[in-house]
Parts: C-alpha cells; structure tokens; sequence
C-alpha cells in the first residue's frame, strides 16, 4: 500500500514472482502475507483470499503438497490479475469533525462463509450536495464449525460495533451523527433474557458499544456490505460504485431513507432461550392427617377406602358391603408423596433434568398413572412389574415408615433382610436398610424376644 502525494491516493503495488513453481499451500500463505492492507479497502478480494485459505486448512493437506484443481484455478484467476496496479483510491474523504453535518454509516452483513462491516462518511457540501466515501472495513471467515445464518448476521451486527466504536474514539467523532445499517434486526428487538447464551451475550455488547435507537433495517440490494460478505474480483472492485460510494439513498434527505421501524417477532422463535419449568400442586391431604392419628397402615386404608366409595370414579369396584381386595389396593397413592420429596428431580419426557440428582443411578421413569419408578435391567427378566419396577419413596416420610412397620409386623416380625425383602416387593425407600434398622430396634416385640434369646 503506498501513497501518492501528487495526486493523495492511495495505491497499492504488486510484484509477484513470475517463476513456475508448484502451488502449495506454504507458497498461497507466503504471497497472503505479502498483501498490507490495514484499512480493509480491497475487503471483497481479501475475502476471497481468507475463504481458499480456510479451504485449504480444512483439507488438512500438507505444507508443500500440490493443492487440488479447484482451489488452483481460482488462486491463480486472482494470482494473475494486474488490476490491482491500476487501482488508485482517493485519500481524502473531506470532513471536519467541527462540522455537523458529517454523518457516520456503518454497515453489516453475512453469508454461509463470511461475516463483514465496512463504514462509510457522508459529509454534505452543499443544499443538494454529499460527499461519501469509504473509511473503512473488516472481514471474518465464518467458522468451520457449522453456524445458522442468523447468528451468522449478529456476529456481523457485532463486528459493526466493535469497528464503528473503535473509528469514533481514533477520528474523535463522538459527536458525529451515527448510522447502523442491518438487514437482520433480531439482535436489537427483544429482552436479552429472552435469548440463549450466544444470543444474550453478542446482544449484550452491541447495546454496551452502540445505541439501539441508530439502528436501522437496509434491503440486501442497497446493502454495500453484502458485495463485501461474498467476495468479488479486482476487476469488477474497480467499478464497484456501491462499494466505494455506498449506496444511492444517501444522497436524499433522511426522510426519503428506508424507514427504521423493525418488523414485530414471533413467539416461537428458535434462539429463543428454553426454561424447564415443572411446577408441581400439592394440598394439605387427608392421608397426612391419618398417618399422623394411626399407626396401623390397613386401618388407614380401611378408612380412605369407604370414603372413596362415594366418589363416582370408584362406583365401578364396588361389589358388596365388604371392602374388597380391589378397593383397598387402589387406595395408596404415592404421587403427593413423590411431588413433595422429589420436585427437584423433575422427570421431563422420563429424564431428570437435574444431573445432580442421588436418584441418577436408578433410571427412574413415570408410569402410566404418574408414579415414579424405579427402571435398572430388572424389565428384561420374567418377574411381575411391581417388583422390577418398585416404586420410588424418600427415606424420612411417615409414609415410609408405615410401610415398613406394616411388612415387619405381617411377616411376624422378620429380622433385617426378610423385612428388607418384603418392602422390596412393591416399593423402593432410599437408604432402606439404615432406615429399617431403626425401626426394628424400636420394636418393643423384637426387644422383647431378644432379652428372652439373651438369658442364660
């Protein structure tokens, strides 16, 4: 890059080596390097140039390997072209930062391949008379991991900001009116809180950087940044007047320029951040209140069981006065239970959500009436599905205790492990052993019938 003092342009000058030698990616990288271009102004040919380099990475061939076919023809297109000696861009962009009639306009766009921002000044000379010219621009290869065009398009709209701050504290034009000039408005029309993490933190920036209010929405045809975003020629740079003019709407008075009113956003949209929220609705219930008044489990469900018989929804089971094995089954339920001990392990489509969870290791799943059981590879084998799949109960609960107190003394007062095996059978309390080993010690039977085994 050099400057003319006679005619104030800048020039750049290329001598290239004209010696046939093999094109590999260690000479492509040698002859980049060569290439000063500080104020981005041949910013669509250096893309082009950014983009075969990033091909070539992502060949991963060697250093002094032959690069394929494709990439050779087009190194060698753009290798070969003189256009570049002839390209002479004025130096002077005729402002006055005491003047307020210089305007600052920033421009941004992406593709599927890069993501750019170039800024222009317009400075009004006269009623009807502007002057534009380019300042300057910046380029980004898209990554090669795969990113949506719309992130693609806020990642620019940050570039933008980063460059545009950047000119304003060097030229000192703080002052200066600024224009932001986008086709993607999503990064400045909504909450941050609404956003996911790569959304909220880019937006957060652009609003710290720049105001939200100089903002404006551009149709990609006007955009001078879009010849930026996909790469053209020297040939066809040299007569670019979109790109070192920009575009023709500023030469009208900014009532006449596209209207700023961003268009309204869906709901639905898929940046949106997602929140898992299980809310659970738990009351004061009568099976509290009696496992607090009783201790003996069957006569609780004696109880809950005539009081069912008048609701509708058991009509069905009724078959005499008696309570039939039916009814007193399908009275425990264990789903307040679950709600109250496990609403942090909230299961969203049979997984928990908190990974943190001491009930990970079991593979708990919701059954078809909403009780969570316990899943292990216990469903492979042949036994009934109460007992491969128990269901899951909190270690201090009166409920659990009552369970117990009910299997031990059914079973004549087993010891540890038959009592262990018994409440096994349909349910599965955490920490059973430590818990039914308390229990039997509070037993007055079995310590009763130990001080008898003690005697000599």
């Amino acid at each position: 890059m050099q400057w003319n003092q006679c005619q104030d342009t800048f020039q750049f000058l290329c001598k290239l080596d004209t010696e046939s030698h093999v094109v590999s990616k260690r000479v492509i990288l040698s002859e980049v390097a060569k290439l000063f271009d500080p104020l981005g102004l041949l910013g669509p040919v250096v893309v082009i140039v950014k983009l075969i380099l990033q091909d070539l990475w992502q060949l991963a061939i060697q250093w002094d390997e032959s690069v394929p076919q494709d990439i050779h023809t087009r190194w060698i297109a753009l290798r070969t072209d003189d256009n570049l000696n002839q390209l002479k861009i004025p130096r002077c962009v005729k402002f006055n930062v005491h003047q307020p009639i210089v305007k600052v306009h920033g421009f941004c766009d992406a593709s599927q391949r890069a993501f750019e921002a170039c800024i222009y000044l317009r400075t009004k000379l006269g009623l009807n008379d502007h002057h534009f010219k380019l300042l300057c621009s910046k380029s980004r290869v898209a990554p090669l991991k795969t990113v949506s065009l719309p992130r693609l398009e806020l990642s620019a709209a940050l570039l933008l900001a980063r460059l545009i701050n950047k000119v304003r504290e060097s030229l000192k034009l703080s002052q200066c009116p600024t224009y932001l000039w986008s086709d993607s408005t999503i990064a400045l029309t909504s909450s941050l809180r609404r956003w996911s993490v790569f959304v909220t933190n880019r937006v957060g920036e652009i609003q710290r950087l720049t105001e939200v209010e100089r903002w404006r929405h551009i149709a990609s045809l006007d955009n001078p940044a879009d010849t930026l975003s996909r790469g053209i020629n020297l040939y066809d740079l040299i007569d670019a007047k979109r790109w070192w003019n920009s575009p023709k709407f500023l030469k009208w008075n900014e009532e006449h320029w596209p209207p700023s009113v961003f268009p309204r956003l869906d709901n639905d949209l898929p940046e949106q951040r997602k929140i898992r929220v299980a809310v659970s609705t738990f009351h004061s219930c009568i099976i509290d209140n009696l496992l607090n008044k009783h201790s003996n489990l069957n006569k609780i469900y004696r109880i809950i069981a005539y009081c069912l018989r008048l609701s509708k929804a058991h009509r069905e089971h009724r078959i005499s006065t008696f309570l039939s094995p039916i009814e007193t089954s399908a009275v425990l339920d264990c789903r307040t239970v679950q709600q109250r001990a496990f609403y942090r392990e909230a299961l969203i489509k049979n997984e928990i959500v908190n990974t943190s969870s001491n009930i990970l290791s079991l593979s708990p799943f919701l059954d078809e009436s909403g009780l969570m059981r316990v899943g292990e590879r216990l469903k492979n084998s042949n036994l009934a599905f109460n007992v491969c799949h128990p269901i899951l109960l909190p270690r201090k609960h009166i409920l659990t205790q009552r369970i117990i107190e009910r299997e031990h003394t059914r079973n004549l007062h087993a010891d540890l492990q038959a009592t262990m095996a018994f409440v096994r059978q349909r349910f599965w309390p955490l920490l059973l052993r430590s818990t039914v080993r308390e229990i039997i010690q509070k037993c007055i039977t079995c310590f009763r019938l130990n001080l008898i085994n003690q005697r000599p």
